[in-house]
């Protein structure tokens, strides 16, 4: 699949094109220079769920496109697997891309912006948690480059993916969650009142 042609085939729910569109749309987002944040082959990036708790943290030495993507439309990551990211429940993503590593090794640089990131967003969470499958680990504190953030879905999408029913639909096992699209139909219309 290429990064840019997310295309699904025609069997693809509405739903799950538009959560693939807005992925795309957010990892095509300019920084401050005009570049495609997505492109960046270092970086940080932030999981917020739809509460605006931030739920994982994570880095990358290959495009953030390719990182985040994975986690988010694939699910082939450890966070994924070991259950401890739900996909279904990331609403925003923000990045630090740190352009001036591009092509460089790393040493600790990003492991010093994970810790940065986790911190702040563990100052921010009302409840003092954050989902990552491991500890990070505890180094010093730096200075972040300017981030790039947003909401995934469009306002529309976004509130229909906000009502409780539908989030507990998707939050529940692959077999119980196969009632989720019809679910998600069933909240976009009112109900029959038969006339």
């Amino acid at each position: 699949m290429a990064d840019e042609a997310c295309r699904l085939s025609s069997n693809s729910s509405p739903e799950v094109d538009a959560l693939y569109a807005g992925v795309t749309r957010l990892l095509n987002l300019p920084d401050s220079s005009g570049r495609k944040v997505g492109d960046c082959t270092r970086g940080v990036y932030l999981f917020i769920d739809y509460d605006g708790e931030p739920i994982y943290v994570g880095q990358t030495t290959e495009k953030l496109r390719t990182r985040i993507r994975r986690h988010l439309t694939n699910q082939r990551t450890d966070a994924v697997a070991m259950r401890v990211l739900d996909p279904f429940e990331v609403a925003e993503v923000e990045m630090w891309p740190f352009w001036e590593l591009e092509g460089k090794d790393v040493g600790d640089q990003l492991d010093r912006a994970e810790f940065t990131v986790y911190q702040n967003a563990l100052d921010k969470s009302k409840f003092g948690a954050i989902l990552n499958e491991g500890e990070i680990a505890n180094t010093e504190l730096v200075e972040l480059p300017p981030s790039v953030n947003g909401s995934i879905l469009p306002l529309e999408a976004r509130k229909l993916r906000e009502h409780p029913d539908l989030r507990l639909a998707l939050s529940l096992d692959p077999p119980v969650g196969l009632g989720v699209v019809g679910v998600a139909r069933s909240l976009e219309r009112p109900p029959d009142m038969g006339e």
